[in-house]
């Protein structure tokens, strides 16, 4: 009697969706909120940040021009009171301290951390 081996494909269907994540928080009191960026704003954001490497002779990047502004310039993409993004100049003047976990937040919502690693890799070499 032949035996007819047969092998079943499992295959599993991952769902997406089309709404910008958020997480919401106080300061002083006051609801804010980060939203997610969509494909222009992290394109925007990633621009940015590129221009601020520094590389080496082989086109490694080997640090950064400045650090003025960095986290402001993600949040200002993302970070809304109400249905308005704060202002950069509003948040310059607050605490260090709350501005990194703001960043972090903001980063992690719209994966940039992975991403905005690979893009100043990718455009040290081309320089």
């Amino acid at each position: 009697m032949n035996s007819v081996e047969t092998t079943a494909v499992v295959t599993t269907t991952e769902e997406y969706s089309l709404t910008l994540k958020e997480r919401s928080f106080k300061i002083d009191g006051r609801v804010h909120v980060i939203r997610e960026l969509d494909g222009t704003e992290r394109g925007k954001y990633l621009n940015s940040v590129s221009s601020r490497v520094k590389s080496n002779t082989q086109g490694k990047p080997v640090g950064m021009t400045t650090f003025d502004g960095l986290e402001t310039s993600l949040l200002k993409l993302c970070l809304y009171e109400g249905d308005t993004l704060v202002p950069e100049k509003t948040m310059s003047k607050w605490p260090s301290s709350l501005l990194s976990k703001l960043f972090d937040v903001a980063s992690d919502l719209s994966g940039l951390n992975e991403a905005a690693k690979k893009k100043l890799q990718e455009d040290a070499k081309n320089d």
